[in-house]
């Protein structure tokens, strides 16, 4: 079929599954710490896929990517966007988490948060190699066709008051590579964890989901029984 949508809608459907489990994890940390979800919500497509807003505005993004690829290469266009992102004043104490279907890999020692804070290096080394003509110059020009990351970047510049042009942009990027401390938005941004694994397949969703159900029916007190589904076909 050349129209055929259904891995698009696989992706979608996995993407509010991850935003269900994310909350139920969410409700179960709340509830074994005696803490309060008053003022806590689920915001769909606002950021990311889906961020967690709480009493004191937001605080954490999440981006859920159903790609059967595991090369960090992959993954580098959306994690370039939550790192621009996650920079904004606005955003300085959100948390950034990537979740994927595959575990991601990539060759070398080299930890996770340097891969990201090698992102923003790409933006500096882009400058220097074509100056006049790199992404960031193209992201305040009015050409039409453009990548994807002249798209991003773009966007952050609407968004962030602080850039103002090609050379504030490049300067930002070389004040992020230069941080150290941990609220760097390099260190903000994590490979979601499910327990021991770093990556959700589609087909353990569903359980991940039923099981976290289960552990806050135990936490309320609450009866119930698990129904069995038949083995064979209705007739």
């Amino acid at each position: 079929m050349s129209h055929d949508a259904s891995a698009t809608w696989s992706g979608f459907n996995y993407q509010g599954k991850i935003a269900l489990y994310h909350s139920l994890k969410l409700i179960v940390e709340k509830l074994s710490n005696n803490q309060s979800l008053n003022n806590y919500e689920v915001v769909l497509e606002n950021h990311e896929d889906f961020d967690i807003k709480g009493p004191n505005g937001f605080e954490s993004f999440h981006q859920v990517k159903a790609i059967n690829k595991t090369a960090f290469s992959i993954y580098e266009n959306a994690l370039l966007a939550m790192l621009l992102q996650l920079d904004s004043t606005q955003n300085s104490t959100v948390l950034g988490y990537l979740h994927t279907w595959r575990p991601i890999r990539w060759t070398g020692t080299e930890a996770f948060n340097l891969k990201l804070k090698n992102i923003i290096n790409k933006i500096i080394v882009d400058d220097r190699d074509n100056p006049g003509n790199c992404n960031v110059s193209k992201a305040f020009s009015t050409q039409v066709n453009v990548n994807k990351k002249v798209k991003i970047i773009r966007q952050a510049i609407s968004e962030d008051p602080r850039l103002t042009s090609t050379s504030n942009v490049i300067a930002r990027a070389n004040q992020i590579c230069n941080l150290t401390n941990q609220t760097a938005v390099f260190n903000r941004i994590h490979r979601y964890s499910y327990g021991t694994e770093l990556a959700c397949q589609l087909d353990q969703i569903d359980l991940k989901v039923k099981n976290k159900i289960d552990e806050i029916l135990v936490l309320k007190a609450v009866s119930y029984t698990h129904l069995t589904l038949p083995t064979t076909p209705y007739v």
